[in-house]
């Protein structure tokens, strides 16, 4: 069975009526990829003409144009919230240099009254 399959298929090669319908049938099958092509391409231009493609693109240009806005709105308050917290951490440097200086000058102050009581403790 296996013999007579190959047999008839070396006999349909070797035909040139076989060989000129292999070629149609793939001459067919670039017609019907072009005619596809065509009928998107032909659509998507009936698309712009009816001006459906443009409000679709406008569409499109709106809803870019409102996240962009968003975005720059989000970036806006970001950007204020880190200024308003690096305004808190200078202010809150500052203070912790004023309560060091402040400590510093009381530590002093004691050493001093120390040192005064223990002169006078000896004398």
């Amino acid at each position: 069975m296996q013999k007579y399959s190959q047999q008839v298929l070396a006999a349909e090669e070797s035909d040139e009526s076989f060989v000129q319908l292999t070629c149609q049938q793939k001459e067919m099958e670039k017609l019907e990829l072009q005619k596809a092509d065509l009928q998107t391409n032909c659509s998507q231009t009936a698309q712009v003409m009816n001006g459906e493609k443009e409000n679709t693109l406008k569409q499109e240009v709106e809803m870019l144009s409102k996240k962009l806005i968003a975005v720059q709105q989000l970036v806006e308050r970001k950007t204020k919230e880190l200024q308003q917290e690096q305004e808190k951490q200078l202010q809150h440097e500052q203070e912790t240099q004023v309560l060091h200086k402040r400590n510093s000058a009381q530590l002093l102050r004691l050493k001093m009254q120390i040192r005064q009581l223990q002169k006078e403790q000896l004398t």
